[in-house]
């Protein structure tokens, strides 16, 4: 890890910008969206405006492929700028999830009876992909702006930063590999490992009925502590004592609202946490246009369109859904539905 190459945050321009929540492969609504924000097909706004990605561009819904087309063609001619999320750390460390199958095979058979048919990758496109999402950074700063996927900490930030990292990639395996060493010196391995057997056979199972299993918990909540890159994509986690199934498996921790300890002046735009508009989250005490935190200058702008799917399952028209993608403008603090509906933060 000796010369950089990559950068772990990206400085913006001066402009006005609309910061895009989790796609997670919806196509045809991502450009639905821009066309009530006022872009043309290009990225280009006639009041000079920029788009910002805040990650998990893919899996679950209709067209993860063109979704990434779409986003790789305004970042290259500098109409927009993205980060990465954790659906995107998976894809460069070619770890199989649930959702992912339009560009894992292994993958497809299984996502297609959970989330109907979807466009697949073409292989010809797999190592352009994989070669963009290796460019992108994990923040974006702005002028009293942050823009990151889950999780803003500094202390994390500095400690990649200081590390000058040459790749995204090379990053995750230091730390995956460093994991691997620490672990067999812990005192809950052993139990880890019968643990994993019987996790391997019914981890994936919603009908079974999961015992808590404390060596697959105490490894989940080491390794969501001890990668930053972990702590930046997916946010901190904590201990349950009841497991849970979503995302196509059982779990054993759950998600901690890093947000009421956050103090600094920078207001930080984030994703990944499913908020809804019309429904209350037991993760979000706050109304679904609140900002939130200490000083009330952090938004999670992820409205559930990767749950979209549901809807389409059950014959619910999108006009329809509770699933939204949403565009936040900044300066301005308004929120844009795609749906056209525009409302004020505060």
């Amino acid at each position: 890890m000796n010369n950089q190459t990559y950068n772990i945050i990206q400085t913006l321009p001066q402009a006005k910008f609309d910061i895009i929540g989790d796609i997670h492969g919806e196509y045809d609504t991502l450009m639905q969206l821009m066309h009530h924000l006022g872009y043309d097909e290009d990225g280009n706004h006639n009041e000079n405006r920029y788009l910002i990605f805040i990650g998990d561009l893919c899996d679950r819904g209709l067209d993860s492929p063109s979704v990434l087309k779409q986003v790789m063609r305004l970042v290259h001619s500098r109409k927009a700028f993205a980060i990465l999320g954790n659906h995107e750390i998976n894809l460069l460390m070619n770890d199989v999830k649930d959702g992912s199958g339009w560009f894992f095979k292994e993958q497809y058979e299984q996502d297609v009876s959970k989330y109907g048919y979807f466009s697949r990758v073409d292989k010809k496109d797999k190592a352009s992909i994989v070669s963009f999402l290796q460019t992108l950074p994990l923040a974006l700063v702005g002028d009293g702006l942050r823009v990151i996927h889950a999780c803003w900490d500094s202390r994390y930030i500095n400690l990649l930063l200081d590390k000058n990292i040459s790749s995204i990639i090379e990053t995750c395996l230091f730390y995956d590999k460093k994991l691997s060493e620490e672990i067999l010196t812990l005192p809950w391995y052993e139990q880890y490992l019968k643990d994993k057997i019987l996790y391997q056979e019914y981890g994936h199972d919603p009908d079974y009925a999961m015992p808590l299993l404390k060596g697959i918990q105490e490894y989940d909540f080491f390794n969501n502590q001890f990668n930053p890159i972990r702590i930046l994509t997916s946010g901190y986690e904590k201990k349950i004592d009841t497991p849970f199934f979503v995302g196509g498996r059982w779990r054993f921790t759950t998600r901690v609202r890093w947000w009421d300890d956050y103090s600094e002046s920078s207001h930080v735009i984030f994703g990944h946490y499913w908020r809804l508009m019309n429904k209350d989250n037991d993760l979000f005490t706050e109304k679904p246009l609140e900002w939130m935190g200490k000083i009330k200058n952090t938004f999670c702008n992820d409205y559930s369109i990767g749950a979209l799917w549901r809807d389409r399952k059950r014959g619910v028209k999108q006009q329809n859904s509770e699933y939204h993608l949403a565009a936040l403008k900044w300066p301005e603090k308004k929120l844009v539905l795609d749906t056209g509906e525009i409302y004020l933060t505060g």
